[in-house]
Parts: structure tokens; C-alpha cells; sequence
């Protein structure tokens, strides 16, 4: 349901659909189902009974209980409000993040921070926000999912392409942990 700036679910089962969270109106506000409000909200990630949501115009990475719907809000301060500073969640910024994903075995958010070209870890539960050193900035990342068995070990543009964001990662197979980053083209090119 794009544009709605709600989270909504689909039974499997009865194959129907239903509105979860949000008021439709374009804000960062928590509260319980239709209290809450999302502002463009662009990933979702899940584990156990929380639905974690990255909320991009926000500039804002939510949180959302899948008993009873209540929303809480782990970084950002409002819609429109977005810097680039790490720490404690209360000071933390994001800027228009596109993509989030979990960690397979560790209780880390990677998050894709389009807006400051970063690529940033929120340990959940109570942990700071942080920046991954990268070879580069990233551009225009549409998507983000991690696994394990291997290292990034570096952006791939296409072939001779210098001038075209990357869109993808190599990876180095045996070693831990793997973030493949999606990223679309700008169109440049």
C-alpha cells in the first residue's frame, strides 16, 4: 500500500488484508494503531513479535509490537528533523534511510542511510547508533540484506563505469558476516 504512510498485514490464511498501524498522515508519532503516524515509510525487517520499520521521510527507524500495534520510535525526532551524528538514540540522526536489515545471529540493524551516502548499525536493545567505515559513499542504496558466511569486500559499478553509482557488493566467501547492498542507477548514464 504505497503512499498511505501505514503498516498493513495480509492472512495467509483468510487472504485478507488489514490496516496494523498508522494514521495516514505524514508524521513520526507513536501510539498504538491508528495513533501512531509513519512519515514514508520504505523497509520493514522482522524477528520474534516486532516488526521494525524504517520510516524515510522521518528520518526515523520505528519499531512496532505485532501484539496489539503499538509503535515506539527508537531514532529520529520528527518528520523532516535528520542530521548525520552517531550515539545514544536520543541524539542519533539519520538521514532519509531507504533500507534495513537484521543481523542473522547478532542484535545488530544494518541501515542504509541514503540521504548521508552511509551505511550505519543500531544495536538493538539499548545499543548507539554507528557508522560503517566504507570505500566510498553510497548512492542511491534501494535495498540491504545480510547474511552469514562472508565479507563485503567492495562496491561493484559496472564494468569500466566510473561514473554510475555501485550496485551491488563482492563478497569474500568464508569469513563471517555479509551485507549486500542493492542500489539503483540515479539516472545517470
Amino acid at each position: 500500500m504505497a503512499g498511505d504512510n501505514r503498516i498493513w498485514s495480509y492472512d495467509l490464511g483468510t487472504r485478507e488484508i488489514r490496516a496494523r498501524a498508522g494514521s495516514g498522515q505524514l508524521d513520526v508519532r507513536d501510539g498504538s494503531g491508528p495513533m501512531a503516524a509513519f512519515a514514508q515509510p520504505a523497509s520493514l525487517a522482522a524477528v520474534l513479535q516486532t516488526l521494525y520499520v524504517c520510516d524515510a521521510a522521518g528520518s526515523a527507524i520505528r519499531s512496532m509490537q505485532l501484539r496489539g500495534d503499538v509503535v515506539q520510535t527508537l531514532i529520529g525526532q520528527g518528520a523532516w528533523t535528520f542530521g548525520a551524528d552517531d550515539g545514544p538514540r536520543d541524539r542519533a540522526r539519520l538521514q532519509h534511510p531507504q533500507a534495513i536489515a537484521l543481523g542473522p545471529d547478532t542484535p545488530v540493524m544494518w541501515i542504509a542511510d541514503s540521504g548521508n551516502g552511509s551505511l550505519r548499525t543500531l544495536r538493538l536493545g539499548g545499543g548507539e547508533l554507528a557508522t560503517v567505515a566504507l570505500p566510498r559513499a553510497l548512492h542511491g542504496p534501494a535495498g540491504l540484506s545480510v547474511a552469514a558466511g562472508a565479507t563485503v569486500s567492495g562496491a561493484c559499478a559496472p564494468a569500466g563505469r566510473r561514473d554510475v553509482p555501485p550496485w551491488g557488493v563482492a563478497v569474500d566467501a568464508g569469513a563471517t558476516d555479509t551485507v549486500a547492498i542493492a542500489f539503483t542507477d540515479s539516472g545517470r548514464g
